[in-house]
């Protein structure tokens, strides 16, 4: 406030760009809502809770083979794919605030659990494959009911999202 720094601040086509005169090398560029932290911290807490959810799927399918209970047997490996992607995603989160929490160890290095955590999302890919498969099973034939469908889709996105 007050001092002699000037800002230049410059729109095209391309964007919003402003400019100090003490640096004038450095531009400071305008983000796109997409592009904002809050919305990089938003998208990946959101898929987590999706993740997580379907540890319910897997405690259900383990109730109802106790039981006895018959289910479609599409339904059942629907489930259970996403369930996989799913643990390969949260391990994957996991191994990655492991990383972070010490911020020098990527500085000065590659901690050794990182080759194993980047690994992880390139397994996810087989499961989220049959993952998309399966949610088209799901809207055709009707598993579950309209909001487990929807929430099935979800998962799927977040995986995608993911990748």
């Amino acid at each position: 406030m007050g001092g002699q720094e000037k800002i230049v601040v410059h729109e095209d086509s391309k964007g919003t760009y402003a400019f100090l005169n003490g640096a004038p090398i450095a531009a400071f560029i305008k983000l796109s809502w997409y592009q904002t932290p809050i919305f990089h911290y938003i998208l990946p807490g959101f898929s987590l809770i999706l993740f997580l959810s379907t540890i319910a799927w897997i405690v259900s399918a383990l109730r109802n083979r106790k039981k006895g209970k018959k289910v479609e047997p599409h339904s059942r490996w629907a489930r259970c794919v996403a369930g996989w992607m799913s643990i390969l995603y949260l391990i994957f989160l996991i191994c990655m605030l492991i990383i972070l929490k010490n911020a020098y160890d990527v500085i000065y290095g590659i901690p050794p659990l990182l080759p194993f955590a980047l690994v992880l999302p390139l397994i996810a890919i087989i499961p989220t494959i049959g993952s998309i498969y399966f949610t088209v099973l799901a809207w055709k034939n009707s598993y579950w009911s309209m909001l487990g469908r929807v929430h099935y889709t979800l998962v799927t996105l977040a995986s995608l999202v993911f990748i």
